[in-house]
């Protein structure tokens, strides 16, 4: 059965990779949880973009910010007012939030220190034991540097968000010779062909994505294994009615 991936927690309805995101996604029983994890000057929080400047009320980039710092920011009022005063978490808190709950896709966000990015992560992901149900989505740079230190950590590779779908056939080539047990691949990259070789070499589809129901439908009948989406709660939804409509055909 196809599966719901919650696009940094339930971004749809609360501002993206908080508390109330990860919470309610959890709530709302989805697959797995993306988040976005990057190191600031002494420690890892959850947070997507490069720059502080659209998404909290500070400047700058996280790296060159203390986490005490960045944990005092408003990272709620850009999504809504009724969410002012919202603040980042630490990945250690997103760890103690999601747990074993569900499965979580850790997105590392590459800098200028991605040897203490990828040792900070995996040191939380042993000590909160997420090593079985977490896994380290990033670019080629990441994923080297995870397989060469610790081979048992579960590897995605993830597709540029601007990559030529062209390219799609040899990344997934590139995601074999890394060891990958997942893909992270665009919407418009998918094709029947890339799903069939994907499966014949035990390489599960993580799609990024859709959030109306066109482009759900469109996944779904490419048989993809997991689907990425802000709106979590209608794809539930669409799901459902897929099961119900199979239920009253048999």
């Amino acid at each position: 059965m196809y599966k719901v991936v919650a696009h940094r927690g339930f971004s749809d309805r609360y501002p993206e990779n908080t508390r109330p995101a990860l919470e309610s996604a959890v709530e709302l029983g989805v697959d797995m949880i993306e988040l976005d994890v990057r190191l600031c000057q002494d420690g890892l929080v959850v947070f997507h973009d490069k720059k502080l400047d659209m998404k909290t009320n500070d400047q700058g980039r996280p790296e060159e910010k203390t986490v005490e710092h960045l944990l005092s920011l408003d990272n709620g009022s850009w999504f809504d007012p009724a969410f002012a005063g919202e603040r980042m978490l630490t990945f250690e808190e997103a760890a103690e939030i999601i747990g074993n709950k569900t499965l979580l896709n850790i997105h590392l966000k590459s800098g200028d220190h991605n040897e203490e990015l990828v040792a900070q992560t995996i040191e939380v992901m042993d000590r909160y034991n997420l090593n079985e149900t977490a896994f380290i989505a990033s670019d080629p740079t990441i994923l080297e540097i995870v397989r060469s230190t610790r081979p048992d950590i579960t590897r995605c590779l993830i597709e540029p968000v601007r990559s030529d779908p062209k390219s799609g056939m040899k990344r997934l080539d590139h995601a074999m010779e890394l060891g990958c047990r997942y893909i992270q691949p665009l919407r418009r990259t998918v094709t029947p062909q890339f799903v069939e070789k994907a499966h014949a070499n035990n390489i599960e589809l993580v799609v990024y994505y859709a959030n109306t129901r066109p482009h759900m439908h469109l996944l779904i009948n490419h048989q993809v294994d997991y689907i990425l989406t802000d709106r979590a709660d209608l794809l539930l939804q669409v799901l459902r009615e897929y099961e119900e409509r199979a239920n009253s055909a048999s």
